[in-house]
This record gives structure tokens, C-alpha cells and sequence, in this order.
């Protein structure tokens, strides 16, 4: 549990946290805005009382603003890091700190799907509503 927690980890920090603006919109759905992954979402009220490690339940947020900024962090506050992207063709160019990092994806109506290479499994962000 741990290494998965680990894995998908490291590997949204690598998908988020390594861009400028370009094209938000792929057939009208548009990735600005706030997703969220939970990490053992569909396992956390099952393992909760086996499992007390509060690190196999943190989320992680990724907020695409229209300017083509963006921020990746954890809800326990274990990351936090600022990024431009570029959305084009089912693929997301992220650049922080100098690095870029290229990941396709499939972006449905309030779904961000990335495909975890390391797991072999698809990682699912759900869009989160904002208060305006």
C-alpha cells in the first residue's frame, strides 16, 4: 500500500510539477479549473480503521488557471508547486523549475485521466467545484 502510495506520488509530482499558455480546450471540454485525486478513494472508509498511516489517504490538487499558470499540491501539505502549462492534442506540457515534462491524457466532461506508466494503471482526477 505504501509503494503504491508512493508510486503515484512521485509520479503525479513528476506529471505536475515539471509550461505557457496555449489551447485549454479539446471537443469544448476545457482543463481550467481545480481536479483532485484521492489517493485510495475507493478503498479509505474500508482501511481506514487497519491502516492508520495518514499518507495512503493524501489528495492531490492540481488547479489550471486560464492565464496557463497552474499549482500541484497535497492535502497534507507534503508538496506544493507552482507551474505553466500547455494543453494541446490529449497532451499537457508542464514546466516548473526549469524542467518540462510532456503527459498524455484524455480529458472527458469533469474526468482528467493520465496513465500511470510506472503502475500501468490509469490515474482518474475528478474536476472540483469552485465558489465563485
Amino acid at each position: 500500500m505504501i509503494k503504491k502510495f508512493i508510486c503515484v506520488f512521485v509520479t503525479a509530482a513528476l506529471l505536475f510539477s515539471l509550461c505557457s499558455c496555449g489551447e485549454k480546450e479539446t471537443d469544448g471540454e476545457s482543463i481550467v479549473g481545480l481536479w483532485k485525486y484521492e489517493l485510495n478513494g475507493k478503498y479509505r472508509d474500508a482501511i481506514t480503521e487497519v491502516i492508520v498511516d495518514e499518507r495512503v489517504y493524501v489528495d492531490i490538487y492540481y488547479q489550471f488557471n486560464e492565464d496557463g499558470t497552474g499549482r500541484s499540491y497535497a492535502s497534507d501539505g507534503s508538496f506544493d508547486r507552482d507551474f505553466t502549462y500547455v494543453y494541446s492534442n490529449g497532451v499537457i506540457t508542464i514546466t516548473s523549475d526549469g524542467y518540462s515534462f510532456d503527459q498524455k491524457c484524455k480529458l472527458g466532461k469533469n474526468t482528467l485521466t493520465v496513465h500511470d506508466d510506472i503502475e500501468n494503471e490509469d490515474v482518474v482526477f475528478i474536476r472540483q467545484e469552485t465558489k465563485g
